[in-house]
């Protein structure tokens, strides 16, 4: 798995941003004044958009099309915000629209490559940069697209020099330099040019850390350990909650002989992201060398229990540095941090996601189980609620709404709660087991022992004899 992953960017819209674009403030004004400004409109769901208030900007999206209904730029973003929410075929649906009533529009062609390509549909994404080239040969957002379709499909040579191409086009494209310098390094092993591209992308934005991490990886590769701890203190400096360039320094430190300064990066880098799983192993061997047997048996115990998501890891992390407001992958890496014990980031994660998607009845589920197992019980039982409200057939959340309940010592409303999980899934043992201790909470005994006989019939056990 590289250390560091592509960036498929979701927008190719090809625009020139004004200078000085309107604030917020002063296009609600001109909303206020003219309900049927539709550039206004267009412009603030825009804003909202990129600032993730999506719910904001489907209002106004939806309002351009009330009033001008075949308006292609709020089709596409419709579908823009369609695809962050998960939303894939209603994505494409809106995209399609706008190509029907705009045929060989580039922009169009490039969004539905790149909601492909979100898809894991390489041969349907190349097919419509390919469309995006015949119409503008020298576009070079479907050029750098292109070139992402071509590393998927393994072929580096082919996407290196696409790259190339992007920035003779562009010489400010900024992460065709990083995304280059990311195809030497770690899939065709040649990290002096890979460090010559990272400079590159390090000169346009200075202050992206992502940058400096890339770069001093590849003089990491290169052996040239001072730069290397240099390039990665520098994005510790932009930014101190950035795991990989805590692993970075510590693998310098490791190869200077400092092995507590390097043993002290690999935890930062942990605790900073719990699912960096070559930090573990790499801590583990390093406990090794040290002769801390029972720590480096927990840390390779740990990469082991890790790696199976290693690629999932992967893939969630690139297209969240592509798209930090991609709500799906922000529940999913949330659902993957709950199985590791990360509660926090669990949480963190879940939040993020339902701002972007409120809708969404299982992520509203898991971020209850998440709050209720770092003790938040009050916390948890809206979040319960919420997704029993958005699919009333939801069993496992009734059957969590109603265990919250319980440890909330609310044994009547629980009680309420096991019931209506019982008529959806009625043969359920737990759910009967939930019963009889909300029956025995309040003081129902002889209820309680017939849910009891019944959970045990069930469950294939005989009960155990009451003293």
């Amino acid at each position: 798995m590289p250390r560091y992953l592509f960036i498929p960017l979701l927008l190719a819209i090809a625009c020139q941003l004004e200078e000085n674009p309107p604030t917020q403030e002063q296009l609600l004004t001109r909303i206020a004044e003219n309900p049927r400004d539709t550039v206004a409109h267009l412009a603030l769901a825009e804003q909202f958009v990129a600032q993730g208030a999506l719910q904001l900007a489907l209002t106004h999206y939806h309002q351009v099309l009330t009033l001008e209904g075949s308006t292609v730029s709020a089709m596409l973003g419709l579908g823009v915000i369609a695809q962050k929410q998960g939303r894939f075929q209603e994505a494409r649906k809106w995209f399609n629209d706008a190509l029907r009533l705009r045929p060989g529009h580039t922009p169009t062609h490039c969004m539905l490559g790149n909601l492909a390509l979100r898809l894991g549909e390489h041969a349907i994404a190349q097919t419509h940069y390919l469309d995006a080239l015949d119409i503008e040969p020298d576009h070079a957002g479907a050029q750098y697209h292109m070139a992402l379709v071509k590393v998927k499909l393994t072929s580096y040579s082919e996407a290196a020099d696409l790259l190339h191409r992007v920035t003779s086009l562009d010489e400010s494209h900024m992460l065709a330099h990083y995304t280059l310098g990311q195809l030497y390094n770690d899939r065709l092993g040649l990290p002096t040019e890979a460090a010559e591209a990272y400079r590159q992308a390090v000169v346009l934005k200075p202050a992206w850390p992502l940058g400096h991490v890339g770069l001093g990886q590849a003089l990491l590769s290169l052996n040239r350990l001072d730069e290397a701890a240099s390039a990665f203190a520098q994005a510790i400096k932009l930014d101190s909650t950035g795991a990989q360039a805590h692993i970075g320094l510590a693998e310098v430190r490791e190869r200077e002989g400092d092995w507590g300064e390097a043993e002290r990066h690999y935890l930062a880098g942990i605790w900073r992201e719990p699912l960096a799983t070559q930090a573990y192993i790499k801590l583990g061997n390093l406990y090794a060398r040290m002769n801390r047997a029972n720590e480096a048996a927990r840390y390779l115990k740990l990469f082991k229990q890790l790696s199976p998501y290693t690629n999932r890891i992967a893939k969630l992390q690139s297209q969240l540095s592509g798209d930090a407001n991609d709500a799906l992958a922000l529940y999913s890496l949330g659902v993957l941090y709950s199985k590791v014990g990360a509660t926090a980031h669990s949480v963190r994660m879940l939040k993020r996601s339902i701002a972007l998607r409120p809708d969404n009845a299982q992520a509203q589920n898991n971020l209850g189980n998440a709050l209720l197992r770092s003790g938040q019980v009050g916390r948890a039982i809206p979040h319960y609620r919420e997704a029993v409200r958005l699919d009333s057939s939801y069993f496992l959340a009734y059957y969590n709404l109603g265990q919250a309940f319980l440890l909330a010592k609310q044994p009547d409303t629980a009680l309420t709660t096991l019931r209506t999980a019982a008529r959806i899934k009625p043969d359920d043992p737990d759910v009967l087991r939930g019963i009889a201790q909300s029956l025995r909470a309040m003081g129902l005994l002889a209820q309680a022992s017939e849910a009891e006989r019944r959970y045990h019939e069930l469950k294939h056990e005989p009960m155990a004899e009451k003293p």
